[in-house]
C-alpha cells in the first residue's frame, strides 16, 4: 500500500513537471528579448560596468546600473544555448526549447528549496517530500493565476529579472533558516559560507526589487530579534558579518538604481504614487480566488495548530508574524522605488512576488506541520485539504498549450523565405508585446533572428496588414 502511494505521488509529480515544461515550451516570445540580446550601445554600457561605477562616480548616463548579472546571464544564455541546441533541433525550436529549459530548471529549484525550507532538510519520508513537492509545483502557476501570484513569469525576459533573482534569494535564506532553529551546531559549513559570499555579490545586482526586499527582510529580522530578545548570531559571528555586508551592498545598489536613465520622462510624484497604491493592493490580493483562498487556509491551519498543538504552532506563528511585518513594510516602501508606466498602480504580480513566496511558504509549512501532528480520523481532513488545493490550482493552470502557434508559424514562413525584406502579416504577436511594432523594434528583432539563424545575415522583416 505504502509503495503504491509513493509510486502514485512520484508519477503525479513527473506528470506535473512535464506539463509545466510543455506550457513553458508553448509560451510566446516577448518584446524585450531583442533589447537584451542584440548588442546595442545601451546594453554594452551595462555589460561593461557590472556595479554601476560609471553612473555612481562618473555621472555617466546609464540604463539599469544595478542589474548587471541578470543582463549578463540573459545575454549569454540566449546567444549560446540556442546555438548549442541547434545541433539537435531546428533554429526556431531551439529558441522555444531554451526558454522552456531554463524555466523548468528554476521551477525545480523553487520546489527543492521550498521543501528544504519547510522541512529544515530533516524529513525522511519520501512520501511527505513528494507530497510537498506536488503541492508547491501546483501553486507555481504558469498560466491560471500567473497574473496574480506568478513566480515563473510568462515573459522570459521578466523571468530573468524577477522570478530568477527571487529563487536565488531563497538559497541565501536557507542557511539562515537552518541556524535560526536551535540545533547542536548552529554554524555555517564551508560550502554555505562560499554560497553566501557569492550570492552577496550577485543578488543586489540582479533585479530592481532584490536589494529593496532583502533590506526589508534584514530589518524585519533584526527588529524581531530585538523585541524577542533573541540573538541567533551569538555562536555564529560570520552570519552577522555576511548580513551586514549584504545590507551595505544592497544600499549601494539601490542608490545606483536610482540613477537609471530609463523612464525619466514618465515620472509620477511620490504623493500620487501613494494615492494609487491602495487600488493596486486591492487588485493584487482580491482580483481572483488564489490569494484569499491561501490566506484563509493559512489562518485556519495556524489556528488549528495553535489550539491543539501549541508548542508546534509557536514556530509557525513567529514566521507568520515576520511575514506580516515584512509585507507591510515592503508595500509601504515600494512607491519609493519609482514609477513605471507599465505598472500604473505600483503593485502587481511581479512586485508582489516576495510576498507571494512568503504566503506559499506559510501555507505549505502549516500543512506540513498538520501532516506531522494530526493523527487518526482528523488526518483525513488534512489530506482532503491537500487534494482540494491541488485540484483547484491545477484546474486553474490547465491551459497554455498552443499559445505560441501563430508566432511559430510566422517564424517558419520567414525562415523559408528567400526575400531580402520579408513582408509578414501582422495578425499575431511576433517578438513583441502587441500585434504591431515600430520600425526600430522590427530592425532589432531581425538582428536577433539572424543571431538565432532563423534569418540570413542580409535578411530582415517588416510587418504589414495583409488583406
Amino acid at each position: 500500500m505504502k509503495k503504491g502511494i509513493t509510486i502514485s505521488l512520484l508519477t503525479l509529480l513527473i506528470f506535473d513537471l512535464f506539463f509545466s515544461f510543455f506550457q513553458f515550451f508553448n509560451t510566446p516570445l516577448d518584446g524585450d528579448m531583442a533589447g537584451g540580446i542584440v548588442l546595442s550601445s545601451e546594453l554594452e554600457s551595462i555589460l561593461n560596468d557590472p556595479f554601476g561605477i560609471n553612473a555612481v562616480y562618473k555621472g555617466a548616463a546609464h540604463p539599469n546600473p544595478n542589474r548587471y548579472f541578470s543582463h549578463k546571464l540573459f545575454y549569454e544564455y540566449f546567444r549560446k544555448v540556442p546555438a548549442f541546441l541547434q545541433h539537435f533541433v531546428n533554429p526556431i525550436t531551439s529558441v522555444y526549447l531554451a526558454c522552456a529549459l531554463i524555466k523548468l530548471i528554476f521551477h525545480g529549484l523553487f520546489i527543492w528549496v521550498f521543501v528544504k525550507l519547510v522541512t529544515n532538510g530533516k524529513e525522511k519520508s519520501i512520501r511527505i517530500i513528494l507530497a510537498l513537492s506536488i503541492l508547491v509545483s501546483a501553486l507555481l502557476q504558469t498560466y491560471g493565476f500567473n497574473s496574480q501570484m506568478g513566480v515563473i513569469d510568462k515573459s522570459i525576459t521578466y523571468f530573468f529579472f524577477y522570478g530568477m533573482p527571487l529563487i536565488l534569494s531563497l538559497f541565501y535564506i536557507v542557511p539562515y533558516a537552518r541556524i535560526s532553529i536551535k540545533t547542536e551546531d548552529p554554524t555555517f559549513s564551508h560550502f554555505e559560507i562560499v554560497q553566501l559570499l557569492v550570492l552577496t555579490v550577485i543578488l543586489p545586482f540582479t533585479g530592481p526589487l532584490v536589494p529593496g526586499y532583502l533590506l526589508v527582510l534584514i530589518f524585519t529580522g533584526f527588529c524581531y530579534c530585538v523585541f524577542t530578545k533573541t540573538n541567533p548570531f551569538r555562536t555564529n559571528k560570520i552570519a552577522f558579518l555576511l548580513l551586514l555586508l549584504l545590507a551595505i551592498i544592497c544600499l549601494y545598489s539601490l542608490y545606483a538604481g536610482s540613477l537609471s536613465t530609463l523612464y525619466f520622462a514618465n515620472k509620477l510624484t511620490l504623493f500620487d504614487r501613494y494615492l494609487v497604491l491602495p487600488e493596486g493592493v486591492l487588485k493584487a490580493f482580491t482580483q481572483k480566488i488564489c490569494f484569499p483562498l491561501l490566506i484563509l487556509l493559512s489562518i485556519t491551519n495556524v489556528q488549528l495548530l495553535k489550539h491543539y498543538f501549541l508548542d508546534t504552532s509557536r514556530k509557525l506563528l513567529n514566521v507568520s508574524n515576520l511575514l506580516l511585518i515584512f509585507s507591510f513594510l515592503y508595500i509601504v516602501l515600494l512607491p519609493l522605488g519609482g514609477y513605471r508606466p507599465y505598472r500604473p498602480e505600483i503593485l502587481r504580480f511581479d512586485t508582489v512576488m516576495p510576498i507571494t513566496a512568503g504566503l506559499i511558504f506559510i501555507y505549505v509549512y502549516s500543512l506540513y506541520l498538520l501532516f506531522s501532528q494530526v493523527k487518526g480520523k482528523y488526518s483525513k481532513l488534512v489530506v482532503i485539504q491537500f487534494v482540494l488545493v491541488i485540484l483547484i490550482f491545477s484546474n486553474a493552470d490547465k491551459n497554455g498549450l498552443g499559445t505560441n502557434s501563430c508566432e511559430r508559424n510566422q517564424l517558419i514562413i520567414m525562415q523559408g523565405s528567400k526575400a531580402k525584406v520579408i513582408k509578414v502579416d501582422a495578425k499575431c504577436k511576433l517578438l513583441s508585446w502587441g500585434i504591431h511594432s515600430t520600425k526600430k523594434q522590427e530592425f532589432l528583432n531581425s538582428k536577433l533572428l539572424q543571431i538565432w539563424n532563423v534569418l540570413q545575415e542580409d535578411q530582415e522583416y517588416t510587418l504589414e496588414e495583409v488583406k
